[in-house]
């Protein structure tokens, strides 16, 4: 059940949201989203992925 916050900010905000892939650029004007079970981790220009340890 944690895809639908995706598709819901999708649908109803003004921006495109989405899960972040590790290495991914920052872009203007989007929602990144860390996927399950990782830590997503904002450097100055692209995201970092990181598996949580449970």
């Amino acid at each position: 059940m944690r895809a639908p916050c995706r598709i819901l900010l999708s649908q109803t905000g003004l921006l495109p949201a989405a899960f972040a892939h590790d290495g991914d650029a920052i872009e203007a004007g989007r929602i990144y989203m860390a996927p399950p079970d990782h830590h997503m981790v904002l450097g100055s220009v692209s995201i970092r992925l990181n598996v949580s340890l449970r």
